[in-house]
């Protein structure tokens, strides 16, 4: 029994559904654009 019960792995899950994951990726991959964009000179409104 102790063997057996060492061998259980734990992995943990992020309660997040889909449209939240992808709406924080995408406001992730927006800042990343505009920091590029201000790298290259360039105003962005936010």
């Amino acid at each position: 029994y102790a063997d057996r019960a060492k061998q259980i792995v734990c992995k943990a899950v992020v309660n997040e559904d889909a449209n939240a994951k992808l709406i924080r990726e995408l406001k992730e991959e927006i800042q990343k654009l505009r920091e590029l964009l201000k790298q290259e000179g360039i105003d962005v409104q936010e």
